[in-house]
């Protein structure tokens, strides 16, 4: 309706304006103000090359052809059925079955032309090479590592053999290999991820293989390797250096017929892209060892011939840095926060519930790092020094425990109530200057030393408060007990954090700290 009205000019637009608001109801109502009619507009404007060259000039890479009368031609109207590339796929029987079958390879021609026959022969070399691209995830709680990486293969096909300058001088073409096997242009060997969680079929892009005039065959793909790891080297977490072996081989082919090999001698790279690698994750790989390895069919079982594959151990190193953070150096300082009670007054009760704290603490940072372990028999670095942490902490706990006792205690000797009550002297600490008067309960043969007889408790007066002491005898014993209180918390606040801190730097002293 408006772009009606503005072909009638400003009146005509006016009463589109209002024949639009009653068709969407009295409540709306379209505020010209937002969109004036004088308003500037916008122009387009062709792109201009920023280059002073000019692509419409033919000479130029990306120019028109010379010569346009190509378009008067019948091949004009399907020229990828005539191009060079199409009629030398025709010509090596690439797509057609009959001539190129891509569920068999030529392997009797390959013993042929290698001299082998019988148990001496070798197989087709297939070289493999891995691109370490970046670490996605690694998991040791479940045993599993996600790499994305670029898999490379390299084989001769003897098919897919020509002349260039038959063909005008192609030395090579692309050959759509899809998932492998069956469904590709050409034939690919099936190399599977022996330990994978997937097979490279799924978790690998379809791409092409480049195929050389010489028959020589490059498969290159981007994908996820999900692999179960058989960890090694966890013992010193978080200061440690995982290894993970990675075994590739045929699945189907035994050695007679396929032979992976590491390319190059090598097998494998980092890097390659900008993309590659990364800064802030936990994991980096630190490095990668290649190896051929032989299965004899004993080993392997269900097949009669031996079984090559390769081996890819790769060395994960640990950002340890994060754990020394928000592991090592708070449980040191809870240890510290724990020893700082032995510089409190006997009587504090305070000593009591920052030891409590310091032990439960100590037990939650433990928790939160036992989720990034699996559950295991191996004795590990961390658990080594959270059980030293620990014990130093429940060592503390127990000294205030102690000096608390000592510090209230007003007994004449320690021996246990039980044993005082049926008569039996342990001969457990007394104190030095004990009350014996007619009147006294401080016999040491007595019961009474305890002021807990069942005779003569109730007709003693009763306390007011911890502090108070019912006789002469009770306040010495006391001064005695707090004594010997004082000097438990001498000893403790020299001896415990110094065989802390020499135990510590012990377990320091082993670790490598690796850059």
């Amino acid at each position: 309706l408006l772009g009606a009205g503005a072909q009638e000019g400003p009146d005509g637009f006016q009463a589109a304006v209002e024949a639009a608001n009653a068709s969407f109801g009295a409540d709306t109502d379209i505020d010209m103000d937002v969109m004036p009619l004088d308003a500037p507009q916008y122009k387009w404007t062709p792109w201009e090359n920023p280059y002073s060259a000019s692509y419409s000039e033919p000479a130029m890479p990306n120019g028109p052809p010379a010569r346009w009368g190509w378009l008067n031609s019948p091949l004009a109207a399907k020229p990828g059925e005539f191009t060079v590339e199409a009629k030398l796929k025709r010509s090596l029987g690439i797509n057609n079955n009959t001539n190129y079958d891509v569920n068999t390879y030529p392997f009797s021609q390959m013993w042929a032309a290698k001299g082998q026959s019988g148990e001496n022969r070798t197989g087709l070399d297939i070289a493999i090479s891995i691109n370490f691209h970046r670490i996605f995830v690694v998991d040791q709680r479940t045993g599993q590592a996600d790499l994305y990486v670029w898999l490379r293969q390299k084989w001769f096909d003897p098919r897919l053999v020509w002349d260039p300058e038959n063909f005008e001088g192609v030395d090579q073409i692309y050959a759509w290999t899809d998932t492998g096997a069956s469904k590709g242009e050409i034939w690919t060997p099936d190399i599977e991820i022996w330990n994978g969680l997937s097979s490279p079929q799924n978790s690998f892009t379809k791409t092409y293989a480049k195929v050389k005039h010489t028959g020589e065959v490059q498969w290159s793909r981007p994908g996820r390797m999900q692999v179960m790891c058989n960890f090694q080297g966890m013992g010193s977490f978080p200061f440690d250096d995982l290894e993970c072996r990675i075994e590739i081989g045929s699945w189907r082919y035994t050695l007679p017929y396929i032979r992976p090999v590491p390319m190059d001698g090598i097998g494998w790279s980092t890097g390659g892209s900008s993309t590659a690698g990364a800064r802030y994750e936990e994991f980096s790989l630190s490095d990668v060892r290649a190896q051929y390895h032989l299965y004899s069919a004993d080993e392997i079982g269900f097949t009669e011939n031996d079984h090559p594959v390769l081996w890819y151990d790769i060395t994960l190193q640990r950002a340890w840095r994060p754990y020394v953070l928000s592991f090592v150096i708070i449980q040191i300082i809870l240890n510290t926060l724990a020893f700082s009670v032995f510089w409190l007054p006997g009587g504090n009760g305070g000593r009591i519930g920052m030891g409590i704290t310091a032990l439960l603490t100590s037990v939650t940072n433990q928790l939160m790092i036992s989720q990034k372990l699996p559950v295991v028999q191996e004795w590990t670095w961390v658990a080594a020094f959270s059980v030293t942490s620990m014990s130093f902490t429940a060592a503390s706990l127990i000294e205030s425990v102690v000096v608390g006792y000592f510090f209230f205690c007003r007994a004449t000797d320690l021996t246990p109530l039980l044993f005082s009550t049926c008569g039996l002297d342990a001969c457990c600490g007394k104190s030095r200057r004990p009350c014996e008067n007619e009147n006294g309960g401080c016999d040491l043969s007595s019961p009474e030393r305890h002021h807990w007889h069942s005779a003569t408790w109730k007709e003693r007066p009763s306390r007011k408060d911890a502090d108070d002491f019912i006789d002469q005898c009770e306040e010495e014993n006391n001064r005695y007990w707090q004594k010997v209180a004082r000097w438990v918390d001498e000893f403790a606040r020299w001896t415990i954090p110094a065989v802390y801190v020499i135990v510590i730097a012990i377990q320091l002293g082993t670790v490598d700290f690796s850059t």
